[in-house]
């Protein structure tokens, strides 16, 4: 990764209001990670952008996935908040040996906006 694109990075991290949020988030490794396969995380913060979430392993930057991020409505029913396409743009070693993941969304699709913005304020 260049110098160039690390400070265009940098420089978005700090444009993207984040929300703290822990919704359950849906991860599905293409094959140029692996092992490829769907996992379950938790978020740990979102913004209009992208997305944080702690995870076993290192994912690779640049490295691409699908996603799916649910939430419950007020009544209990379970809700796709929204789904689509993700590129990992930083990740971080946090003590005990997990690694936090910061992933830029490239597509959104199925977004309730209505619900998200009532989540985010």
């Amino acid at each position: 990764m260049s110098a160039q694109d690390r400070t265009e990075i940098s420089k978005e991290r700090r444009e993207a209001r984040r929300h703290p949020l822990a919704l359950q988030l849906e991860v599905y490794l293409h094959s140029n990670v692996d092992p490829p396969g769907s996992m379950v995380f938790r978020l740990t913060d979102i913004s209009l952008r992208g997305f944080r979430f702690n995870c076993d392993r290192a994912l690779e930057v640049g490295s691409t996935f699908d996603f799916s991020i649910l939430s419950r409505s007020p009544q209990g029913e379970a809700l796709n908040l929204m789904r689509g396409t993700a590129r990992t743009v930083r990740f971080d070693e946090l003590p005990g040996g997990d690694f936090g993941i910061g992933a830029m969304i490239e597509r959104a699709v199925d977004l309730d906006q209505r619900h998200f913005f009532d989540l985010v304020g």
